[in-house]
């Protein structure tokens, strides 16, 4: 208590001193900050002496400076104090504006301290959540964690007696060579696209008007569809490309006996050959890595993963352009994980898909979008790259809010008035090419020796010096499981670009109420989705889903979005 009395003491004072300028007062003293604080906290003083006369007095009265601050000599040695008058400006001007933003200071920095953030949606990332020693062997339903000792006792014995059958595990990648002759010998026999092991596909609602259009609900493979898990997570898409290049999958992964619930969303560009092969593989790429580093060090075990993901791809990349396949080198996809236990969730992502978590009905996004648009990539290829000036190609510019930064405490309320502002590039691009920063694939902006197009002979970049530009490097986070999380959304940027994090909760929240499937929660975000793009097409709805694939294009992109329940 005494801390945060200091705290506050210090905050108000500081407060005062910017603000004296504005009334041309003298620097106020701490009774003004005393003042504001309980009276537990005021210190004893000696009293200030009056005036000398009383024509002294009277002058000091009706003199402008004195109305502003009271100023008198101590008894003995001449120094002077000076307290801050009751001026009715002075005082309503200082006080109340002072005391509402000093309580909010403090509101944010105990939430803070808890791991989250009220104050404009500032990006939190908790370290070390993991506790040593605290192991569970088995949890009967991987997204709640109130369950006793007892329970999970008579869970496990219940699970030994009912074991389910046990799904087919992907088998690993196959090596480039085995990869190029199933590729040449699919292409002779006159198939396309290898067909998913999943189950079948449940259409969209009758809402939708076009149901055969519409993509299915998949269901990852390794997930079995009878567990309380799969329950607790629905998944719904909507196509624009011609081909859909968005992927889903879900999965159980163990890490040394515990399980863990994996849902990882990507995004495709330039084709949907990445994303698939690496809705595939990545669950596998994870849970060995979790199964070398453990649960508890999570955040390595992803980072292991996505990289040994990336080199797979860049293995079977390499193999395709030694035999003349330039196109494939320019194939991406960005990817975004998320791992929940009963007492953790870890995000791992490269690109623009994002998740956003619902706490006591509040939105708390996970994770930030990495594309060209974004100051702080712009900041980082800029410092990688000194010498290259097209790094980033941004074809305009626009103001939007920005976070307030210690110690200028006087951004915080401009912050909270939306006043708060910064110019920042808009519809920028690594080398005047892409917009994620981070991804799969995207060889062309990663290795030197992918840089011509061997069809036309010229080079896919200008004045390309220093590979890479882009990375498959994650951004992880870990956030600890609270007692009020109810559930996260996770989509791809064709969600994001329509919907903020805000309305996306709210539209989950709401369909819940009336319908407790998760899935149907996901239908809803993709149906609020297409009204918006129809807002800004100044199109009926009706309109917009009548438009042919591909030509969908121009009005939105693939959408796709996961709802995981976390009660």
């Amino acid at each position: 208590m005494d801390l945060d009395l200091t705290f506050l003491r210090v905050i108000l004072a500081h407060i005062q001193r910017l603000s004296a300028p504005l009334l041309q007062l003298s620097p106020p003293s701490a009774a003004f900050t005393r003042a504001a604080l309980p009276a537990a906290s005021r210190r004893s003083r000696s009293a200030v002496k009056a005036p000398a006369s009383a024509s002294a007095a009277a002058a000091e009265q009706h003199s402008p400076a004195a109305d502003a601050v009271r100023c008198a000599s101590s008894a003995g040695d001449g120094r002077r104090d000076c307290h801050a008058s009751h001026h009715p400006v002075g005082a309503s001007f200082l006080l109340l504006p002072s005391l509402y933003f000093t309580v909010q200071l403090h509101r944010w920095r105990q939430d803070r301290l808890r791991g989250t953030s009220v104050l404009c949606q500032e990006e939190q990332s908790a370290d070390g959540v993991y506790r040593k020693g605290i192991n569970v062997d088995f949890i009967r339903d991987i997204t709640t964690g109130n369950r006793t000792d007892d329970q999970q006792r008579e869970d496990k014995a219940e699970g030994e007696k009912q074991q389910p059958p046990q799904q087919p595990k992907p088998s690993p990648p196959p090596s480039p060579a085995a990869a190029a002759a199933a590729a040449d010998e699919s292409s002779r026999q006159g198939k396309g696209k290898p067909t998913s092991e999943a189950p079948p596909a449940r259409p969209l609602s009758k809402d939708s008007v076009r149901n055969d259009e519409a993509p299915p609900v998949q269901v990852s493979a390794h997930l079995d569809p009878s567990s309380a898990a799969s329950q607790k997570i629905g998944a719904c898409q909507y196509v624009a490309n011609k081909k859909i290049e968005d992927r889903h999958a879900i999965s159980e992964v163990k890490a040394h006996g515990r399980k863990c619930l994996l849902v990882t969303v990507l995004d495709g560009h330039g084709g949907w050959q990445i994303a698939d092969y690496v809705q595939r593989y990545l669950a596998s790429y994870i849970e060995n890595q979790l199964q070398h580093h453990g649960a508890l060090q999570m955040r390595e075990a992803l980072h292991s993963a996505y990289a040994i993901m990336d080199e797979a791809l860049y293995e079977l990349v390499r193999g395709g352009y030694a035999l003349g396949f330039s196109r494939n080198v320019k194939v991406g996809a960005c990817s975004l994980s998320v791992v929940v236990d009963y007492q953790s969730i870890a995000v791992a992502n490269i690109g623009d898909c994002k998740a956003v978590l619902c706490r006591k009905g509040r939105a708390i996004p996970l994770n930030s979008q990495h594309t060209a648009n974004s100051p702080a990539e712009q900041k980082r290829l800029r410092e990688l790259h000194p010498n290259e000036k097209d790094v980033v190609v941004c074809k305009s510019t626009v103001d939007q809010p920005r976070a307030p930064q210690w110690p200028y405490l006087w951004e915080y309320p401009l912050c909270m008035m939306g006043l708060l502002k910064e110019t920042v590039g808009s519809r920028c691009y690594v080398k005047g090419r892409l917009q994620p920063t981070r991804s799969f694939g995207d060889f062309h902006l990663k290795h030197a020796e992918f840089k011509a197009d061997l069809e036309t002979g010229k080079d896919f970049l200008r004045d390309a010096h220093t590979f890479p530009y882009i990375t498959a490097e994650p951004q992880v986070d870990l956030y600890p499981r609270h007692h009020q999380d109810e559930f996260i959304v996770m989509g791809s940027d064709g969600v994001w670009d329509f919907l903020t994090d805000e309305e996306g909760v709210s539209i989950v929240r709401e369909s819940l109420k009336s319908d407790p499937s998760p899935e149907t929660a996901a239908k809803a975000i993709v149906h609020a989705v297409l009204r918006k793009a129809a807002e800004r097409a100044a199109l009926p709805l009706e309109a917009l889903l009548a438009i042919e694939l591909g030509q969908r294009r121009s009005y939105h992109d693939d959408i796709t979005v996961c709802v995981v329940l976390l009660t």
